[in-house]
């Protein structure tokens, strides 16, 4: 009777498995790859197909098992999400990284996590707010190993301002 149940167990196991989203640690290889592919099919204009293919992978993979791919493959998605002007997905999606606190475990990653949500704040309507982050990104001349953020960020912020202004002065 034990023996039945068990094989029982395995049977749906297998039936199922495939139909299961399945988050284990992938090769950073087929990460590479499949973000390729990703990327060709949005340059080819298959945008809902790249955006599947993301999202996708993304699925695939746990964030404590494997938190540098994880890292990869969300802010990719992220950065799609805002050149498409999906400002809300792009959110739900930083949401999503900042619950898995890897952000927290490298300085490096949290100066992008802070860019990204300042630009996605910026771009979603919420010019203060977004600017806030960016301007605090900004801070200092102190010269970091992450210049991209800061340089789009500073760029970002005189575009929130200059837009502030003119809304302002158009009223």
């Amino acid at each position: 009777m034990v023996a039945l149940k068990h094989a029982l167990r395995l049977i749906l196991i297998f039936a199922f498995a495939h139909v299961l989203p399945v988050q284990a640690q992938i090769d950073s290889k087929f990460v590479t790859d499949e973000l390729a592919a990703a990327g060709k099919s949005l340059i080819e204009g298959h945008v809902k197909e790249g955006n599947s293919r993301i999202v996708a992978l993304l699925r695939q993979i746990d964030p404590t098992k494997d938190a540098e791919n994880y890292w990869r493959v969300s802010t990719t998605l992220v950065e799609f999400l805002s050149q498409i002007e999906d400002h809300a997905q792009a959110g739900q999606v930083l949401g999503s990284i900042i619950s898995t606190k890897i952000p927290d475990a490298v300085p490096v990653y949290k100066q992008w996590m802070q860019f990204y949500i300042g630009r996605n704040l910026a771009y979603s309507g919420n010019r203060d707010y977004g600017e806030t982050f960016l301007r605090a990104l900004t801070a200092g001349a102190a010269i970091t190993p992450i210049s991209s953020p800061h340089s789009c960020s500073y760029g970002l912020s005189r575009h929130c301002i200059y837009a502030h202004s003119a809304s302002r002065t158009a009223s």
